[in-house]
C-alpha cells in the first residue's frame, strides 16, 4: 500500500475547508479534481477565483510564464475573499487552476484555512498526453520539456516551504490506483477535515484500456528520446522522493527491452492490418512527418555542403587564372554594380520600395518617371566612355545571380511590356504578376 511521506506530521493541527489543486493539464490534474470531487470536495459556485487569478495574470503580463512566483500587494487580498465569502455556506469547497501555479504565495497567504494539493506527472506522461492532439515536431516537444521542468520546479519549490498545508501527487499513480491512493491519504483527510463523513472506498476514474502497438512505440520513441535529457529525468525523481503520492517503482521503472521493442513491432504490424482510428493516422502520419523533414534537412546539408565546394573551386580557379594571366591580359571587377546601374534594376528596385505603403502606391507612375530622367541623366554623363562587355568580368557570374533578383526581374518585365505599346500599360499589373509568381517558384526550387 502507498503510504503518506511522514513529512507530513506537522499538519497535526491544522483543519482546513478549501483546497486549491494546481497542476497542468497535461499531467492529468482534472482526473485528481475529480477524485476529490467523489470525496465530497464541492467545486466552487462562483468563478471568482478563476477569473481572478486569469485577471491578475493578465494585468502582470504573467500569462504562460512559469519562472517565478508572481509577487503581488495586499490590495489583491480583497478579492480573494469574496470568492471565500460566496463559498462560506460549504464544509468543504476547492477549484482546480493550472495557470495559479505563479500565484500559490498569493493565495496561501491569502487565507489559512485553504490547503493545496499539488499535480505533476513524468515528463513522458506529459509529452505522451499533448501528442493524443498535437502533431510530433521536435521543436515543439524542447519547448514542451522547458515547460514541464519550469513548471514543476515552482511546485516542488512551493510544496518544500509549505508541507503543512500541502499534498504533492503524482496523477499517473492516482489515475491507476484511485482506490489505493485514497486508502493511503484516508487517515489524512479524516484528520484535516473532521466536518466530511469519508466513504469507505471510491469507484475507479475510470475503466483501464489496453494500450495498443502505436501507444507502446509512442512510449518507447519519448523514453529513449528523453534518455539523452538527464535533467527531466533527475527533477522527477526530485519530486518522487518527497511526493505525498509518488509512482509505483514497477511502473516508473518500466523501460522495454530490445526483445520487448521486437514483439511491439510484430504487434504494431498486426494492427495495422485492421482500419486504423482517426487519431492513430494522426500519429502515423507525425511520425512520418518527422521521418521527412530530418530528410529534407540532411538534403539541404547535402546541398549547401555541394555550394561551399562550388565556391571553392570558383576561387581556385580565379586565383589560378591570376597567377597565371596577371601579366598578360587586364581583369575586370564590378558586374554587380553594372546591372544594379541598368534601368531594368533601378524601375523594379523603385517598385519594391514604393509598395509597401499606400500613399507610395498612389504616386509610384510619378516615381518612375523620375527613375527613368535620372537614367537618362547618367546615360548623357556617360556618353563616350566605353565600357567592356560584363561577359569580360571576372566576377561575370555576380552578374547573373543579380538578374534573378525580384528588382530586376520586374523592372524588366516593365519594359519589355511597355516599349512596343506604351498603351500596353493596363496590362502590365498581369505581367508583373506573373514575374513574381516565377520568382517565387524559382526559390523554392
Amino acid at each position: 500500500m502507498i503510504t503518506i511521506n511522514t513529512a507530513h506530521s506537522s499538519l497535526k493541527n491544522n483543519t482546513f475547508n478549501k483546497t486549491l489543486i494546481v497542476g497542468h493539464k497535461f499531467s492529468y490534474t482534472n482526473k485528481v479534481f475529480h477524485f476529490f470531487k467523489q470525496l465530497d470536495m464541492q467545486e466552487s459556485n462562483t468563478k471568482i477565483p478563476y477569473k481572478l487569478s486569469k485577471r491578475i495574470l493578465l494585468d502582470h503580463q504573467y500569462i504562460h510564464q512559469y519562472t517565478s512566483q508572481l509577487q503581488l500587494n495586499d490590495e489583491w487580498k480583497s478579492f480573494a475573499i469574496k470568492a471565500f465569502l460566496k463559498n462560506s455556506q460549504q464544509n468543504w469547497w476547492g477549484w482546480s487552476d493550472s495557470q495559479a501555479v505563479t500565484l500559490l504565495n498569493y493565495w496561501s497567504s491569502s487565507h489559512p484555512k485553504l490547503s493545496f494539493v499539488l499535480v505533476y506527472s513524468s515528463p513522458e506522461v506529459f509529452l505522451h498526453n499533448y501528442l493524443k492532439n498535437h502533431s510530433l515536431k521536435e521543436e515543439n516537444l524542447l519547448l514542451l520539456l522547458e515547460e514541464w521542468y519550469n513548471y514543476t520546479t515552482l511546485l516542488l519549490e512551493f510544496f518544500l516551504k509549505n508541507q503543512d498545508r500541502t499534498l504533492l501527487i503524482n496523477a499517473e499513480e492516482l489515475k491507476n490506483n484511485p482506490d489505493k491512493t485514497y486508502q493511503s491519504l484516508k487517515s489524512y483527510l479524516i484528520e484535516h477535515f473532521p466536518q466530511i463523513d469519508f466513504p469507505e472506498k471510491i469507484t475507479d476514474l475510470e475503466k483501464k484500456t489496453k494500450s495498443n502497438g502505436f501507444t507502446t512505440l509512442i512510449d518507447f520513441f519519448l523514453h529513449q528520446y528523453l534518455q539523452e535529457k538527464p535533467q527531466f529525468h533527475e527533477l522527477f525523481n526530485e519530486l518522487e522522493a518527497v511526493s505525498s503520492i509518488p509512482l509505483k517503482k514497477e511502473i516508473s521503472n518500466k523501460t522495454l527491452l530490445p526483445l520487448e521493442f521486437t514483439r511491439t513491432l510484430l504487434s504494431f504490424k498486426k494492427v495495422q492490418k485492421r482500419v486504423p482510428s482517426l487519431k492513430e493516422k494522426s500519429k502515423i502520419n507525425s511520425l512520418q512527418n518527422m521521418l521527412q523533414e530530418k530528410e529534407q534537412e540532411n538534403e539541404e546539408l547535402l546541398t549547401q555542403l555541394m555550394h561551399v565546394q562550388e565556391e571553392l573551386e570558383k576561387y581556385y580557379l580565379e586565383n589560378q587564372n591570376l597567377k597565371n594571366g596577371s601579366k598578360e591580359k587586364k581583369r575586370y571587377y564590378g558586374a554587380e554594380d553594372r546591372i544594379k546601374e541598368q534601368l531594368s534594376y533601378r524601375l523594379g528596385k523603385n517598385m519594391i520600395e514604393k509598395s509597401k505603403s499606400f500613399f507610395g502606391i498612389l504616386g509610384l507612375p510619378f516615381s518612375l518617371m523620375r527613375v527613368h530622367s535620372e537614367y537618362k541623366k547618367d546615360m548623357q554623363a556617360k556618353k563616350g566612355k566605353k565600357l567592356p562587355p560584363i561577359e569580360s568580368y571576372a566576377d561575370a557570374y555576380e552578374a547573373k545571380r543579380v538578374k534573378k533578383h525580384l528588382s530586376y526581374m520586374l523592372g524588366q518585365t516593365m519594359i519589355e511590356t511597355m516599349k512596343s505599346n506604351p498603351f500596353r500599360v493596363f496590362i502590365l499589373p498581369f505581367k508583373l504578376h506573373s514575374t513574381y509568381k516565377l520568382y517565387k517558384k524559382q526559390r523554392e526550387v
